[in-house]
């Protein structure tokens, strides 16, 4: 409790520290990064930079920030494939795993320098990160065969082995002695630092167009990961901290100004 007072000073003596620098004028800005939405337009790719609103106490020289994100990661509608668990001379089954409702959140708070360019306002400073993401794999077997259409099921060709054509006659959630489908979930925990180098320009009268690169290094905690393999066998791992570094995505902020 003691530290939470304390921190809540502390921000409470910055705000004042900055209104005295400038005490005639109290802009906020808040912006929405457009960024997820141009990399998936332009690549089609799932790997998109996270959706996030950012908010900013403006002040002369200085601005202090607050950005909340999320980022889903899209359900593999495709599966990929992670292995053959079973061969006869006409079939095998191979076993898929896809991701399903996985997401990431993270949340920002910091301080940035403002420098003014021509046309625009430069920016330096850094932020501390906080998050929770969460994966959920799952997992499921398809059977394929030389002899299409054997479980009254669609025929899709899927390949040839040793100059013969298979196809994809079943697909199954889970195989005995399995009663449920296969899963793996895994939750982190996120603490860093990020860097902020942002440029800024001014569109017309209170809207902006800001792009910001932004590093990460940060270390993560999981504090919870199980799963439920294929022997039908409930287990735990073990947790462990890892570290490591983001050059992150340049993305692209519209922003308004608003409030005195």
């Amino acid at each position: 409790m003691k530290k939470v007072i304390i921190f809540a000073l502390l921000i409470g003596l910055t705000f004042r520290l900055f209104a005295q620098e400038e005490s005639d004028i109290r802009k906020y800005q808040v912006s929405y990064n457009v960024s997820p939405y141009l990399v998936f337009s332009l690549s089609g790719n799932d790997n998109i930079p996270e959706h996030s609103i950012l908010f900013k106490r403006r002040f002369k020289k200085y601005n202090l920030r607050v950005n909340i994100g999320y980022k889903p990661f899209v359900k593999n509608l495709d599966y990929y494939y992670n292995g053959i668990t079973y061969v006869s001379d006409t079939s095998f089954i191979t076993k898929n795993v896809y991701q399903d409702n996985s997401y990431a959140l993270n949340f920002k708070i910091g301080l940035e320098r403002k420098f003014k360019v021509k046309n625009g306002n430069f920016f330096i400073g850094i932020d501390f990160i906080s998050g929770y993401s969460i994966f959920r794999n799952r997992y499921n077997y398809k059977l394929y065969s030389k002899y299409p259409g054997i479980f009254n099921s669609p025929d899709v060709s899927c390949c040839t082995v040793n100059g013969e054509k298979y196809y994809q006659t079943q697909q199954l959630d889970y195989m005995a002695p399995n009663t449920k489908q296969p899963y793996n979930n895994v939750e982190k925990l996120r603490f860093g630092l990020s860097g902020v180098f942002g440029y800024e320009i001014k569109i017309f009268n209170n809207f902006t167009a800001a792009a910001y690169l932004n590093p990460e290094i940060y270390a993560e905690k999981v504090v919870k990961q199980d799963f439920y393999d294929e022997s039908g066998t409930y287990f735990t791992l073990p947790k462990y901290p890892e570290a490591d570094f983001n050059f992150g995505w340049i993305n692209v902020f519209l922003g308004y100004n608003f409030g005195k």
